[in-house]
């Protein structure tokens, strides 16, 4: 996923600081950070808090983070281990943090709406917090798999997902899909939907490109704050994420 014009250090719109949390699976995680980096307008790894409720059993390089494109491959560069702050040789670490193989700590943006992934044991708890965005998230494709999800700390509807091709007529005919991938990863049952052209629609009420089920019915479907889905298309298209409030 490459984001268009998102460059830390961009002054963001007045900050309303939000919190959101969730419970981790077992193995592949694909989150997004719903939240931006005090002051700025991409989020910061460091934003992604893990916690096994003082169990002590984290920290010790079984929690990584990574990014997924493509095909998928990792992303070369953004690959990180969760550490107790032991494990910080500067002495300055006071909690857990993200940090290389060498527990160096990591200074990593994230831009809006990217997909992440976090492979971590079950049960275990994902705080973030931070700025509210406030505006449409926008990023140009790659071919195959883009990571992507809701970037808001609030639910969003699928249709609020948009893809353009510039008005090419190129999309809408099937083969863009949009899945959640879980675990190993597998595919959530459930959520699987293809992306149509208005006149895929048998009631004849879309007017506009469209989420809905293979058989074109379109889909009522909510996206949880922070949670990461799987867009797979063609390279060069415009996907565009609506808020999910006004400004």
């Amino acid at each position: 996923m490459q984001p268009v014009a998102v460059l830390q250090g961009v002054p963001a719109p007045p900050p309303v600081v939000g919190y959101n949390g969730s419970t981790s699976g077992a193995d592949n995680n694909f989150i997004t950070v719903p939240f931006n980096a005090v002051g700025f307008n991409t989020s910061d790894i460091q934003q992604i808090v893990i916690s096994d409720g003082g169990a002590g059993t984290i920290g010790w390089g079984t929690e990584a983070f990574d990014i997924w494109e493509g095909l998928p491959t990792v992303r070369e560069g953004a690959g990180f281990i969760y550490w107790d702050s032991s494990m910080d040789l500067t002495g300055e670490a006071t909690t857990y943090y993200w940090g290389d193989a060498s527990g160096v700590k990591a200074n990593f943006s994230i831009a809006p709406g990217q997909g992440v992934v976090v492979n971590c044991a079950e049960d275990l708890t994902f705080n973030t917090a931070g700025d509210v965005p406030m505006n449409k998230i926008e990023f140009t494709t790659i071919a195959d798999n883009n990571f992507t999800g809701n970037p808001f700390p609030t639910a969003i509807d699928i249709q609020t997902i948009s893809i353009s091709d510039g008005g090419a007529g190129t999309i809408g005919w099937g083969t863009e899909a949009f899945d959640i991938w879980e675990g190993l990863p597998t595919v959530r049952e459930g959520a699987g939907f293809i992306y149509w052209d208005s006149s895929m629609d048998l009631t004849g009420e879309a007017t506009t490109y469209y989420w809905g089920d293979a058989e074109g019915n379109k889909a009522t479907y909510s996206i949880p704050a922070g949670q990461g889905v799987v867009i797979n298309c063609a390279a060069d298209l415009t996907i565009s994420i609506e808020p999910p409030y006004s400004l």
